[in-house]
């Protein structure tokens, strides 16, 4: 069954936890709990567009052009 998740999910990752998802249109990135298909409430990102987990920390790509940040942060249950 499809799992609900915010507007035009564009990225995921797996942080061994949860599934990450990037939710582009709505703004912000949302966890899957994969042992029950459901979803944690989104967190509010500036214009995301890619994730990664490097094992220790979810990295995360947003905005564009010249406003293009990376930030990273240590995945917890939100």
């Amino acid at each position: 069954d499809p799992i609900a998740v915010g507007d035009m999910p564009s990225d995921l990752t797996f942080d061994g936890q949860h599934i990450w998802v990037v939710n582009r249109n709505s703004m912000s990135i949302q966890a899957i709990d994969p042992t029950t298909n459901t979803t944690e409430p989104p967190i509010s990102v500036d214009r995301p567009t890619s994730i990664a987990f490097d094992g220790t920390y979810l990295w995360l790509i947003s905005g564009e052009g010249e406003e293009t940040t990376v930030q990273y942060f240590t995945p917890a249950k939100p």
